[in-house]
């Protein structure tokens, strides 16, 4: 008589870690390290998926439970096998811990497993969900909060996220909002303004940039916000979507002046009346284009 025994370390399948993404191609890989096996004997492992927070199983999205199994002949008394568990389908939540349970049968020899690990409490067993996150920041080119009205501007909405999988492709898709009314920013034709970029990042955090160019010359004074959502095979993963946050907002700066009126000799309020008596009319402005070469010729 054999006493055959089982052990168990689950990783995610993408990172080899114990944090695995909340993603449509999530899955655990468990290896199974067994001893007391009679070599060339035929085997099958059977693993399934619990919820440690309620000890009960972990369904996908037919309400089924998340099971795969796997047959396989010992190739000495001790050795390791590693078994796939998909869970891209099933409702997953941040911070929600897995855990596997293995059993080990001796093929068609009944259905009693020879061994067995089950263990809610083991660490090795166990993987925790992270759900794909972001904040973002919009800004002029140069990092400005204010943009003034213009007929071609930029506006760079800086999308900051953490746990997407990497070499995957991922698209940001961004869309602007009027603050003050609540509605989307239509351009003259009536459609939705909207930008995109997409990406494959090389870590599981980083940023990436979406850039909207817009006509601006009638939205002086109006303040803007840029909305995202983060896409992967057509399946949002998460939205950045807040008309109170101030990080994603612009503003459109409204083009205006102010003056005053000196005497010309001293810079005082007093002109005396004399022939030769000048004034000095000193204009401050806000919300104006900076002057470049361009510019000039655009408006020529």
């Amino acid at each position: 008589d054999w006493n055959v025994s089982i052990g168990t370390t689950a990783t995610d399948e993408a990172t080899g870690t114990h944090d695995v993404t909340a993603d449509p191609d999530a899955a655990i890989v468990d290896e199974v390290q067994y001893k007391g096996a009679v070599k060339g004997d035929d085997y099958t492992l059977v693993g399934t998926v619990m919820v440690k927070g309620t000890g009960e199983l972990l369904l996908d999205a037919e309400g089924n439970p998340v099971t795969a199994s796997k047959d396989f002949t010992a190739a000495d008394t001790m050795g390791k096998e590693s078994l796939e568990l998909p869970i891209g389908d099933c409702n997953l939540a941040e911070g929600q811990e897995l855990v596997v349970f293995e059993k080990l049968y001796k093929k068609d020899s009944g259905n009693d497993a020879i061994a067995s690990h089950e263990d809610l409490n083991d660490e090795g067993q166990t993987v925790t969900v992270h759900s794909p996150k972001g904040k973002t920041e919009a800004k002029g080119p140069d990092g400005e909060k204010t943009i003034p009205a213009d007929e071609k501007v930029t506006i760079v909405d800086t999308v900051s996220y953490e746990n997407l999988v990497v070499g995957k492709k991922y698209k940001s898709i961004g869309t602007l909002w009027v603050k003050e009314t609540g509605e989307a920013l239509l351009d003259a034709e009536g459609n939705q303004v909207t930008a995109s970029t997409e990406f494959t990042p090389k870590d599981t955090y980083g940023t990436v940039d979406v850039i909207f160019e817009l006509d601006a010359s009638l939205l002086g004074g109006t303040e803007l916000v840029a909305f995202e959502k983060v896409d992967r095979d057509g399946k949002t993963v998460f939205t950045h979507e807040d008309i109170n946050d101030e990080s994603q907002s612009v503003e459109i700066g409204q083009p205006g002046i102010g003056t005053k009126l000196l005497d010309s000799l001293d810079g005082d309020k007093s002109v005396s009346a004399d022939t030769q008596a000048k004034v000095t009319d000193e204009v401050d402005y806000k919300n104006c284009l900076l002057y470049t070469s361009d510019a000039a010729d655009d408006k020529a």
